[in-house]
């Protein structure tokens, strides 16, 4: 199982961010990072350190000159990702060691500049323009070299091979697990997440423990893991969602009652079952989404429908939210700074 990933990828004037080259397939991973996103948020050329819940990267942007592009200038980016969680014993500040390999990009960026005619390789994978068969004996000599740069700098940029690799269901690993009914906004919570940490990447109020400890480990977790009472036979999570989870986010359509009873179901499910396996407390949020212009059902829904109370007596801190998830972001990011703090 890869925990390094090096990838380039460009934008096509005509297709948009792509992927061009990688040294494993991302898509065949769980929960796979979209790399094409970056290239829409920026296009300032240089190095930046960025969460994608699981996996952890640095990436550098640069541009280098083209005849095949509209404004004379290819934009590509070298993304530098590791799994952090593989390598906790390893590497113990995660910003500071991707940090360290800005140079190694940088001088990657370099030699490829260098490389004539790469803009030809990039745009020669489009299955519509036919006349790049016509220069195939030469595109294949550009692959080539692109090809073993490609591979020297995976042996300098990537970690290696100097650690035991220990599996999820091996270690200490803590996760956050999200769950609620379906379409309630699970997936938006986390995206509005990388988002928000993406344009304050730089911001000294972000602290580390919320890229290291939150966005990286959040997952959402599955109905099948809710129906079957966490007996999953197969498992991303190797069956450890109660007794790894180091907190719990709920997300529901407050405005539909529907949904509301679903909510209840899974919570109390979810919840009983933490307690009846884990003697410790354990922060939970629950998230009321206000979908669109929809009003909530009740005033306070929570009370009403969850009985709190009762749990709160058996360790569970409790926490719960009205906001628009779609549209508050930064009431999302609260929601978040409150559960860090009790894991803290």
């Amino acid at each position: 199982m890869p925990q390094e990933f090096l990838c380039i990828s460009y934008f096509d004037e005509i297709l948009g961010p792509k992927v061009f080259h990688e040294n494993t397939s991302l898509a065949e991973e769980s929960d796979p990072p979209n790399l094409e996103r970056i290239l829409d948020f920026t296009e300032e050329e240089g190095n930046f350190v960025f969460a994608f819940r699981k996996y952890q990267t640095n990436n550098y942007i640069f541009y280098i000159t083209s005849s095949e592009a509209r404004g004379g200038q290819d934009m590509l980016m070298i993304s530098y990702l590791i799994k952090a969680a593989y390598f906790k014993k390893e590497i113990v500040d995660v910003f500071n060691y991707l940090e360290s390999k800005t140079p190694l990009l940088e001088e990657f960026a370099s030699k490829l500049k260098e490389i004539k005619d790469l803009p030809l390789l990039l745009r020669s994978g489009r299955s519509n323009n036919t006349e790049y068969f016509e220069i195939a004996g030469k595109i294949e000599e550009v692959r080539q070299k692109f090809i073993n740069l490609f591979r020297d700098f995976k042996e300098k940029i990537f970690y290696g091979d100097q650690f035991d690799t220990m599996s999820l269901k091996e270690s200490n690993y803590k996760k956050i697990f999200i769950f609620g009914p379906r379409s309630a906004g699970k997936t938006l919570f986390l995206h509005n997440l990388e988002e928000s940490q993406f344009k304050n990447q730089r911001n000294n109020d972000l602290p580390t423990v919320l890229f290291e400890s939150v966005i990286g480990n959040m997952v959402i977790l599955t109905y099948d893991c809710i129906e079957r009472d966490f007996e999953c036979t197969e498992c991303h999570n190797y069956g450890g969602c109660i007794k790894n989870s180091n907190g719990f986010i709920l997300i529901f359509d407050v405005t539909d009652q529907v949904t509301i009873n679903e909510a209840v179901n899974q919570f109390e499910n979810v919840i009983k079952k933490f307690i009846e396996e884990e003697n410790r407390n354990i922060p939970l949020i629950i998230i009321g989404n206000k979908i669109e212009n929809g009003q909530p059902i009740k005033e306070n829904p929570f009370d009403n429908y969850f009985y709190l109370e009762g749990f709160q007596k058996d360790g569970i801190d409790l926490k719960y939210f009205i906001i628009n998830v779609k549209d508050d972001k930064e009431a999302n990011m609260n929601a978040l700074r409150w559960l860090v703090k009790q894991m803290i």
